[in-house]
């Protein structure tokens, strides 16, 4: 036969039980709400359920979202800590994923860009979009891109470096490779001597 705990132990313990069932009620209730911002600012209408409107219109991103509301880094930290895993390579209307969301996006912070990008996975950086471009090719046409930013583009997946632009949708940079793509966008001369360094192959 079992010993009985004494009446002060039990009650200890399913305080206990009652405290940490409410904590993760209130955690919940907390990423509910973030859910709904994240996705009422990315779409910018209110989505009160966003986990309920997964179709065409409007899937459920919230890195996506995230990427787009410019949070505070450490903000960005925990939003990636929680939809990483399930996330990662969601895509969004434009077949863009993550990586090419924050290849195209104004760079606010290069030091916190840099950061979200190596927290990305690295197979992400081939995936081409509706348009024929991996993210390589959207932070060559992106007036805010550094020098520092496309390398760390680059070096997240170095078979990108030699990566043509599809031929979709009759875009006019069909066919190009990024030190091409970073010519014809009038990019510095420290990236497109980058590129070409990176495939000298490419240049005939």
């Amino acid at each position: 036969e079992s010993p009985m705990l004494p009446v002060s132990l039990e009650h200890s313990s399913a305080q206990r039980m009652s405290s940490t069932s409410e904590n993760e009620d209130t955690r919940q209730r907390i990423i509910a709400c973030i859910e709904i911002l994240l996705s009422s600012m990315y779409y910018n209408r209110l989505i009160s359920s966003p986990r309920e409107n997964q179709n065409l219109d409007y899937p459920f991103l919230p890195l996506h979202s995230a990427i787009r509301a410019y949070p505070l880094h450490k903000t960005m930290t925990v939003l990636f800590s929680l939809y990483r895993e399930e996330f990662s390579f969601s895509l969004d209307p434009l077949g863009r994923n993550i990586a090419h969301a924050i290849c195209s996006r104004e760079i606010d912070d290069i030091h916190a860009d840099i950061d979200i990008a190596n927290q990305i996975p690295a197979e992400n950086f081939l995936r081409m979009d509706n348009y024929g471009f991996i993210p390589l090719h959207l932070s060559l046409q992106n007036p805010n891109a550094s020098y520092e930013f496309v390398k760390t583009v680059a070096n997240r997946n170095k078979s990108s470096l030699s990566r043509e632009v599809a031929s979709l949708r009759d875009n006019r940079y069909s066919h190009f490779v990024p030190f091409q793509i970073a010519t014809a966008a009038k990019c510095n001369l420290d990236i497109i001597y980058f590129l070409i360094r990176s495939h000298p192959s490419g240049v005939h």
